[in-house]
């Protein structure tokens, strides 16, 4: 069993994008000025918008530090690419945490200043919390499945 199994951490934030129009161009100058980089394709959904995500590529276990890079990168912007931002439908940042029984509490703070940026840059913000357990389980279902008969 891995160490973090047994223990509750922070992974990463996503910067989730959703647009009625490709995004591809805006997403390669928000990685164009940072650490970032999409993760996956672009997707065109069953309601004929699309979806990107954007993440940090540092390695850290503070939220802050990705929060402050992606918030970087967008409010560096350029003009014509900062108008593009303004007018995307959906622009969230989600912050995701493995989670298991230990340790008995779990605490990360954001600072008003960063909040402040969040806001000021048209962002929701989220949080996803793993479960460790559901994770063990969906893994033996899949060994279960792939094992042969």
């Amino acid at each position: 069993m891995d160490d973090r199994d047994a223990s509750t951490y922070y992974i990463t934030t996503d910067l989730a994008l959703s647009h009625r129009e490709r995004l591809d161009d805006l997403v390669e100058s928000l990685c164009s000025r940072g650490n970032l980089s999409p993760l996956g394709e672009s997707l065109k959904g069953d309601d004929d918008r699309w979806y990107v995500t954007v993440n940090s590529d540092t390695e850290t276990s503070d939220p802050a530090t990705h929060l402050t890079e992606l918030l970087d990168a967008i409010e560096s912007l350029t003009p014509d690419m900062r108008r593009r931002w303004d007018t995307i439908e959906q622009r969230a940042l989600d912050m995701g945490f493995w989670c298991s029984g230990e340790p008995w509490c779990f605490q990360r703070s954001l600072t008003s200043e960063l909040l402040t940026r969040i806001g000021a840059a048209g962002l929701t913000l989220g949080w996803t919390l793993y479960s460790a357990e559901s994770a063990r389980r969906a893994e033996a279902e899949r060994a279960d499945r792939e094992r042969p008969s």
